[in-house]
């Protein structure tokens, strides 16, 4: 099941900002977000904690244009088959008393 959301998240984000208007929005919240340059305030340690707050929700969201769903699927694959097995082990093991 949470594969499936994760998977599903990551189809629409990348549906979205893949799109022409998609990619000037990422432009703008890079800019916005400060996400190439540095966050580091000399002197001022809460200026440079939020400044790094923004850049990793651009990080996040780049992160899901970006995801690999090929491994989404396969880990979603991996859980069914483990879901199977559980379940034909459960089912011997009842029927056995």
């Amino acid at each position: 099941m949470f594969y499936e959301r994760l998977l599903r998240r990551t189809s629409l984000y990348k549906q979205y900002f893949k799109t022409e208007e998609g990619t000037e929005l990422l432009k703008d919240l890079a800019e916005a977000f400060g996400a190439y340059k540095t966050s580091f305030v000399p002197g001022d340690s809460h200026q440079t904690a939020f400044n790094e707050g923004l850049r990793q929700a651009y990080s996040y969201i780049i992160g899901k244009v970006n995801g690999n769903e090929e491994i989404i699927r396969r880990a979603i694959q991996q859980e069914n088959e483990s879901a199977q097995l559980r379940s034909a082990l459960m089912g011997e093991h009842n029927g056995s008393n």
